[in-house]
């Protein structure tokens, strides 16, 4: 699918929420970004299947919800969104892991030594898709479920909860 242009580049797809978003909906549209306005009871489906987002856009209860809940938990916690980048994090996971949004995790969260080693070759040469996935990840899995799927995965001497 080709990307609509604009005079200085590609347009950027931004996901927009929450109450006052409709106004910067048409405001964004005008700067040359593909706005796409879901309320706040479609946002994870939106991030999760409508995705790739350029960025993130919410206004409103949601996504505080979803950062206070991540701030619960006492070990490194991350969604990950469907082309396996980092969409949330907690502060355990920024200090523990140095990782960020926007972060592939396959690269971010164990470097790309989780990968198979042809991927992880292409990966570290730069040659990153979103096709890659980890030891970890069960993002088609579960998707293709349509309910979540947990995983303790042993790995390098070290148990981890996946889900």
């Amino acid at each position: 699918m080709n990307t609509p242009q604009r005079p200085h580049g590609p347009l950027r797809k931004v996901l927009l929420s929450g109450e006052k978003n409709q106004a910067l909906a048409d405001c964004m549209r005008q700067k040359g970004f593909i706005p796409h306005y879901v309320s706040e009871t479609h946002l994870l489906h939106a991030i999760l299947q409508d995705g790739p987002f350029d960025f993130l856009c919410v206004l409103g209860t949601f996504m505080y919800l979803v950062a206070l809940f991540l701030e619960g938990i006492p070990a490194s916690a991350w969604i990950i969104d469907r082309q396996r980048r980092i969409l949330i994090q907690n502060r355990a996971a920024e200090r523990d892991w140095k990782t960020k949004a926007g972060d592939f995790c396959f690269l971010a969260i164990h470097g790309g030594l989780a990968l198979p080693e042809n991927d992880r070759e292409l990966a570290l040469a730069g040659k990153v898709h979103s096709r890659m996935k980890c030891i970890f990840c069960r993002t088609d899995e579960a998707l293709a479920k349509g309910e979540t799927v947990r995983a303790e995965i042993e790995w390098q001497e070290r148990a981890f909860d996946v889900f």
